[in-house]
This record gives structure tokens, C-alpha cells and sequence, in this order.
């Protein structure tokens, strides 16, 4: 890298820490977006510069919706190897967001590959923010959906309420004559949770086939 590029790298650190965004959505089709916005004239030059430089993207313009508004500009790149490319170019330069952006390049490599499986570092943070973000909250920054963080939570026990003692009680007595399903639509929590509260407390269901040939066996 001569010494020009470096420049413009460290400028353009500073002006996507104010002006740019970083967005990741995972579901049945990936989604990821890298962008930065500008108002007016000028900065559509500006962006129009970088992407000149990184030679990826576009430049998009929208008319303001209010009026004597300049309208607005934006340079995108949704291609996942582009936007590794730009990221890691720019992570070394990069300060007031520096943590945001490590955790989201992070989540992008792993897309494209099996991710059923919670990362160390996941399941660290959602055991320290859990309390203070929601659901939905720790999807966005982890890349999961909210269906799933709830399941992980739940496997990791941490719970957004206190489990009374009668709840784990009715577990006690009922685990063994009815479903994880019909405790959790009595008690109002969901099968997935009565599933770790009772193998919390060590109670596990037998198997159904060697039961009944049990059954089988002794009535012979």
C-alpha cells in the first residue's frame, strides 16, 4: 500500500464512522449492505470518489422530502467478498467504531457456512447484554434471528424472568405424565424452556419405545 492509499484510507475511516453503515440481516436469504450518505452536490462527489477509489458499488440519489432540502446520496456495495475487501482495508484506521464493525465482519465470514452451532464469543455476549437488549436487539448484532436467540437463551438458562418455586414444582410432579408442551401452555412458557428447566434440575424423560417394551415384556 503506497502512501496515498494509506491517506485516503484514514480519511475514509474517519468519514464512515460518522456518516456510513454497516447493516447485516440473516434469514432464508442473506442480507448485507455497506454504505455511507451524503447530502447536496458536494457530496455526491465525495462519494463518487470512493467508490472510485474501491471500484465497487454504486451511487444512488433520492429527493429530499422536505422542502429546500438538498437531496440525497448514497454509495452501497451489497457483495459480500466487496465488502470484506473494503472492511478489512479500512479496520486498521478505524476508531469510534471500531468494536461494532469487528463483530459484524466476524458474523459476514461465517455466512455461506453452517452457523446451527453458537460461537464462544456469541453466547459471551449474550449471557452480558441479555438484561439490557432485547431479543430482536441481539439478533441484529449477532446475525441471528430472533426465534433463535430466544431458543439459545434458554439453552444457556438465562431467562427473562424469575422462576418461581411452584413452576418447578408442577415440573416435578408433571414431568413424567405430560408433554414439555402441554407444563409450558399451562405454566405460559414455551416447550423449549420447560425442556431446560426440568434437565436443570436433572429430570429426564424415558424413552418412550423402552418403556413400552418394558410393558411389553412384563406382561408376557
Amino acid at each position: 500500500m503506497d502512501v496515498s492509499d494509506r491517506d485516503f484510507l484514514s480519511w475514509f475511516a474517519g468519514f464512515w464512522d460518522g456518516e456510513g453503515c454497516f447493516t447485516i440481516r440473516c434469514g432464508k436469504k442473506n442480507n448485507y449492505r455497506f454504505s455511507a450518505c451524503q447530502a447536496g452536490e458536494r457530496g455526491y462527489m465525495v462519494l463518487n470518489l470512493i467508490r472510485d477509489f474501491f471500484r465497487v458499488g454504486k451511487v444512488c440519489s433520492f429527493p429530499s422530502d422536505a422542502l429546500n432540502r438538498k437531496p440525497i446520496h448514497r454509495w452501497v456495495v451489497y457483495s459480500r467478498s466487496d465488502i470484506l475487501d473494503i472492511v478489512e482495508r479500512m479496520l486498521p484506521f478505524l476508531q469510534c467504531r471500531r468494536e461494532e464493525v469487528i463483530n459484524k465482519l466476524e458474523i459476514l465470514k461465517t455466512l455461506g457456512t453452517s452457523r446451527s452451532k453458537y460461537t464462544k464469543h456469541e453466547d459471551e455476549f449474550i449471557c452480558n447484554n441479555y438484561k439490557k437488549m432485547s431479543d430482536e436487539q441481539l439478533g441484529n448484532e449477532l446475525g441471528r434471528g430472533k426465534c433463535s436467540i430466544v431458543r439459545q437463551r434458554h439453552r444457556m438458562l438465562l431467562f427473562r424472568r424469575q422462576i418461581p418455586e411452584d413452576v418447578t414444582n408442577f415440573i416435578k410432579n408433571n414431568y413424567k405424565i405430560l408433554t414439555d408442551r402441554a407444563i409450558g401452555k399451562q405454566l405460559n412458557f414455551s416447550p423449549e424452556s420447560i425442556k431446560q428447566i426440568r434437565l436443570k434440575h436433572g429430570l429426564k424423560k424415558r424413552n418412550r419405545r423402552v418403556k413400552d417394551e418394558k410393558i411389553s415384556n412384563s406382561n408376557k
